[in-house]
């Protein structure tokens, strides 16, 4: 560091321990003094002050543990005076000479819970971005300053959060990378010094005190050294044995062999014409030798002689043409079996690099339920069962926020007050279970609280209340379809709303996501013993199976495993409605097929519309569709088919609300489906 940047970093770390203390002298409560100090902390971690910072981490440690009140004066004085003293002499290191070694007296992280959520989703955002800017395919010079600037984004979300150790080792990275030439070779050695760093950076947001203890006992840690020939030329790997690419890529080339697997099938249907042009040739060489047996023998001279001769040549041609045609199908159809299984191989070899044990994402969601039962008075213990079961990145944080709402729903709706467990005989600390398994090529993952469980008179009475449930009909309706109303948008057994619930918004977007993903919702409660809610997914993530049907000039697509069955008009009784009349509001038309859906209405009678024709079944990828072509008809993406055109999914179940409210029938429950 020299000596003006030096300055520079003393008069912003004198404005720093100004601003400070200001609002430590002010009357802001704990809550506020805490904050001031522990940016305090990274910022004295940033200079190198490690001393200042020891102190205030004790300080603030003091603060948040005071729970009676009677050391938050004391402690505060602490911190100012340590400030006052900072200030007289604002002491500046540099990280150059120590960096990657930790200093003896580094802070340890100290991160407010409410903020801890967030802030593990910034730096895991930004190590993404990270992991894509170190890809083969970046320009080095371009990639080097995106990481320089994520680097540094990070350091500063460290600081502001009271992660010492994060900030630490992002300043000594920042200021490595910060005095590398924009040259190819220069940027090239500082990427794969980048490279080798950032499991450090992973490890340091996973668990700190392993990283930190890790980085003490290493030795001959990299460090940049002059750029070598060898590095003009090309980016040096990682390692010997490994090569580091970003997710990003991954999922581009899996949309590649994904597009492969189209042009695949456009060429099957292609292969499909050539041995049905093989058939058309067979009969017309048939009709050719059927027309000169009827001519007869031929006379040896004048034009009719010249033209059966012609006539037989044509049949002897078409006869080899066929056979040529039949190989030529043979062969394709062999090629396109091939081609099939080394893409469903290479499909299931890339999707292995995505994939992740979803403990990952069930450790996330710890933290933000302990979090949520601290305020709401709540004693929790949070257990995991099945954590090591191996899923899809996506799918797996396509499942965070409706397995954190369920926990949620758990906490405000099921798990009593500490004292109140102990007078019903339970431990004072509830426990909240994270399940995962696999099953048949679905993943079924589950919350289950040892809470009080669900009042089903109570969810009775409100149903009754909110016209969901005709009075008349209330009392013989069973458990499981009472607690299916749960999902029902705006429905909440809360009189009154407070932070968690009452409001009726929760068990709705749950259902709401997980039909996104192909997936089904189910409730079951023991009153006095708690409640599971079950989520099962198909695992194969955004590739599915889709019937594509034609309705009047439309082609749509259904996802198979929401499609019960498909029959014909006269096997099933009664009036349905065409899916055209869903779609485009027009009168109703004859069908030619109909189509059972995977839903219910609240008798148990099942849903049906009708189509023109049945056009086979394929796999394909489902994409997202903005909110304004979704209100346009009961769709829920589109898929790509193989001869490249793009069709609209249907979401069966906004199709069989629509059927419901046309035909009158009573409520459904989404939860059966």
């Amino acid at each position: 560091m020299s000596d003006a940047e030096r300055r520079a970093l003393r008069e912003i770390f004198r404005t720093e321990l100004e601003k400070h203390l200001r609002l430590l002298r002010e009357d802001g409560g704990s809550a506020a003094w805490i904050l001031s100090i522990e940016s305090l902390v990274g910022a004295a971690g940033l200079v190198g002050n490690r001393v200042l910072a020891a102190a205030l981490s004790t300080a603030a440690r003091a603060l948040r543990e005071d729970e009676d009140g009677g050391q938050t004066e004391k402690a505060r004085q602490d911190a100012i005076r340590e400030v006052e003293s900072a200030l007289g002499n604002p002491e500046i290191s540099s990280t150059d000479d120590v960096w990657p070694n930790p200093p003896a007296d580094l802070p340890p992280r100290a991160i407010d819970e409410s903020l801890r959520t967030h802030y593990a989703s910034e730096v895991s955002d930004r190590l993404s971005h990270i992991d894509h800017a170190l890809g083969p395919e970046q320009d080095a010079v371009s990639a080097l300053l995106e990481v320089f600037r994520h680097v540094h984004t990070i350091k500063g979300a460290a600081s502001a959060v009271g992660d010492a150790p994060m900030a630490w080792f992002c300043h000594g990275l920042e200021e490595k990378l910060r005095t590398v030439p924009r040259e190819e070779h220069a940027a090239t050695e500082a990427l794969s010094l980048v490279g080798r760093y950032r499991t450090v950076l992973g490890a340091l947001a996973d668990d700190p005190v392993a990283a930190i203890a890790i980085l003490r006992t290493r030795a001959g840690t990299p460090s940049l050294s002059p750029p070598s020939k060898q590095s003009e030329s090309k980016r040096p790997a990682i390692d010997d044995a490994t090569v580091r690419v970003s997710t990003q890529a991954i999922d581009r080339l899996l949309d590649r062999v994904v597009e492969m697997d189209w042009v695949r099938e456009r060429a099957a249907t292609k292969t499909s014409r050539v041995k049905d042009s093989a058939g058309e040739v067979r009969r017309l060489r048939a009709e050719v030798e059927e027309a000169l047996r009827l001519i007869g023998p031929p006379k040896p001279w004048g034009a009719p002689a010249v033209a059966l001769r012609k006539l037989e040549r044509s049949a002897k041609v078409l006869s080899r043409l066929g056979d040529d045609l039949d190989d030529a199908s043979h062969a394709c159809s062999e090629s396109d079996a091939g081609l099939r299984e080394h893409g469903e191989q290479m499909k299931s070899e890339l999707s292995r690099f995505r994939h992740e044990p979803i403990g990952k994402i069930f450790r996330r969601l710890k933290q933000a339920v302990t979090s949520e039962a601290e305020r709401a008075d709540r004693q929790v213990d949070v257990r995991f069962v099945g954590a090591e079961e191996v899923i899809d990145r996506q799918l797996a944080e396509d499942l965070a926020e409706p397995l954190l709402q369920l926990a949620r729903n758990a906490i405000a709706h099921g798990i009593e007050a500490p004292d109140e467990r102990e007078r019903k005989g339970k431990e004072r600390r509830a426990t909240v279970t994270f399940v995962a398994k696999k099953r048949s090529g679905r993943l079924l993952v589950s919350v289950t609280d040892d809470g009080a469980g669900v009042d089903l008179e109570r969810v009775r009475k409100r149903a009754v209340q909110a016209g969901i449930i005709a009075s008349e009909v209330a009392e013989g309706i069973d458990a499981e379809t009472l607690l299916d109303t749960l999902f029902l948008p705006g429905f909440s057994t809360r009189e009154t709303p407070d932070m968690l619930a009452g409001r009726g918004i929760g068990l709705d977007i749950v259902l709401a996501r997980v039909r996104r993903l192909g997936g089904t919702a189910h409730l079951a409660s023991i009153p006095g013993e708690g409640m599971t809610a079950e989520l099962t997914v198909p695992l194969e993530g955004s590739t599915m199976g889709a019937l594509w049907v034609r309705a009047g000039e439309h082609r749509v697509a259904f996802l198979s495993n929401q499609v019960r069955r498909v029959c014909g008009v006269s096997e099933v009784p009664g009036d349905h409605a065409h899916l055209s009349t869903y779609i485009e509001k027009k009168d109703n038309r004859a069908s030619a097929h109909l189509i059972e859906l995977e839903a219910v209405d609240a008798n148990g009678d099942p849903i049906f519309v009708g189509v023109d024709e049945i056009l086979g079944v394929e796999d394909a990828r489902v994409r997202a569709l903005s909110p304004l072509v979704t209100r346009l008809g009961p769709f829920r993406g589109a898929m790509l088919r193989h001869d490249g055109t793009l069709c609209f999914v249907v979401d069966v179940f906004t199709l069989a609300t629509r059927v419901r409210v046309r035909e009158r029938r009573p409520s459904t429950f989404p939860g059966q489906a």
